[in-house]
């Protein structure tokens, strides 16, 4: 497909996007709303150059760019979630929506095995989710892991890759213990964790499930999917913990 018309189409599929947005506010039970890098598309579907978009089982995508999971622990997330956050408050009620945050597979890519093992910034990138969800008026929300790092992932000049892909299992092993750890802290957070699915016996994604060296596939889409349907969605009965 030429790019421009493939651009014209992604840009089209934000109508639909938008209009299912408004659609759920008004809903009792809550649909998913991903936020993050590219991966929160393809953790629902194809990888296209949509950057707001309705996933095949209603889900919605709102991708950020390539924005890292340390950054946003220092800036905070773009703009545009606090507008689109205001719109939803707007037109719909508290509730409305499950926000699930997906980043880090840069991190790990490109930074983290040169940080000696310093995760501290992962404590601070939820608690900027947390905030998020109180400004999305959500009472639960969903903390995705990243894709474990991939042994076939081209090397690219504005992604440098930092470390062989043993040095980015044990960084990636990292992220994702610090993860688990932070997001037991806090009752209205759950945590999606996909790698057992994902990774083969060396902890590297699956080659069967990317098709790029990067993103998962189909197929590796299939098996985050039937972890999203099991996962807990309904909001705490008990109002979440407040860190200290």
């Amino acid at each position: 497909m030429p790019l421009l018309l493939e651009r014209l189409l992604a840009k089209l599929a934000a109508v639909p996007a938008f209009v299912a947005l408004l659609v759920a506010a008004r809903r009792s039970t809550p649909t998913e709303l991903w936020i993050g890098d590219s991966h929160a598309m393809s953790f629902n579907q194809r990888v296209g150059l949509g950057m707001f978009m309705r996933g095949p089982e209603g889900q919605l995508v709102f991708r950020i760019g390539t924005r890292l999971m340390y950054s946003i622990a220092r800036k905070d997330f773009p703009p545009r979630l606090a507008r689109l956050a205001r719109l939803l408050r707007s037109v719909g009620h508290r509730g409305s929506v499950v926000p699930f945050f997906i980043t880090g597979e840069i991190d790990v890519r490109c930074h983290l095995t040169e940080h000696d093992g310093d995760y501290g910034f992962v404590a601070a990138y939820v608690q900027r989710c947390r905030d998020a969800m109180a400004a999305l008026g959500s009472r639960r929300g969903v903390i995705v892991v990243p894709p474990p790092p991939s042994a076939t992932c081209p090397d690219i000049e504005q992604f440098p890759i930092k470390g062989d892909i043993g040095e980015r299992i044990a960084a990636f092993e990292g992220l994702r213990s610090a993860l688990q750890s932070v997001v037991a802290q806090h009752d209205e957070l759950v945590l999606l964790d996909a790698t057992p699915d994902l990774a083969d016996p060396t902890g590297a994604l699956r080659p069967e499930l990317t098709d790029d060296g990067c993103h998962t596939n189909l197929a590796g889409v299939a098996l985050v999917r039937r972890r999203v349907h099991g996962l807990p969605l309904q909001p705490p009965r008990s109002p979440g913990r407040v860190s200290a």
